[in-house]
C-alpha cells in the first residue's frame, strides 16, 4: 500500500463513497504538506468541516454551508482520510524552492483562519488550489 510519488504542494485527490456501501464516488482534495525520501506523502492539508468519518460530506454540504479550520492529517488519520489505493496527483506544483516556500507559508496562515465550506463556492478542491497557487478553483480532472 502506497501512495503516488507526489511533492509538496501537489494538490491530492482521494474516491471517497457518498455513503459507505455506495460505487459512486466524488473526489475529495487535500495538498501535500510534507514527504519522505521516496516521495510520499506524509502530512496532508484538507479542508471539510462537513465531514462527519462515517458519511460522505457531500450530504451534509448539500444542507448549506459551514466552517471550520483546515485539518493536518498524519500517520492513520492520514491514511485513513487519503486511503493510498485510491489517491492520485490532481495537480502537481512547481519544485522551485521559492514557489514551494510560498505555498508553505500559504498552508501555514491557512492553518489557524476559520474557513467557510460551500458545495459549490469554496469547497476542499478550492482551498487544495488556493493555497498551491493563491486562487481558488475547481480542477477538471
Amino acid at each position: 500500500m502506497s501512495y503516488p510519488l507526489c511533492n509538496v504542494g501537489d494538490v491530492m485527490f482521494v474516491a471517497r463513497p457518498w455513503r459507505s456501501n455506495d460505487q459512486i464516488a466524488y473526489h475529495h482534495a487535500g495538498i501535500v504538506m510534507e514527504i519522505d525520501e521516496a516521495n510520499q506523502p506524509t502530512c496532508i492539508i484538507d479542508f471539510d468541516p462537513t465531514f462527519d468519518g462515517k458519511q460522505g460530506s457531500i450530504f451534509n454540504a448539500i444542507q448549506g454551508s459551514s466552517s471550520g479550520k483546515p485539518r493536518m492529517l498524519v500517520g492513520e488519520e492520514l491514511a485513513r482520510v487519503f486511503n493510498p489505493d485510491s489517491c492520485f496527483v490532481a495537480h502537481k506544483a512547481s519544485t522551485d524552492p521559492q514557489e514551494v516556500e510560498l505555498i508553505l507559508a500559504r498552508i501555514n496562515v491557512a492553518l489557524d483562519k476559520v474557513h467557510t465550506y460551500h458545495l459549490v463556492t469554496y469547497n476542499c478542491q478550492h482551498f487544495a488550489t488556493e493555497m498551491q497557487t493563491g486562487r481558488g478553483m475547481f480542477l477538471d480532472i
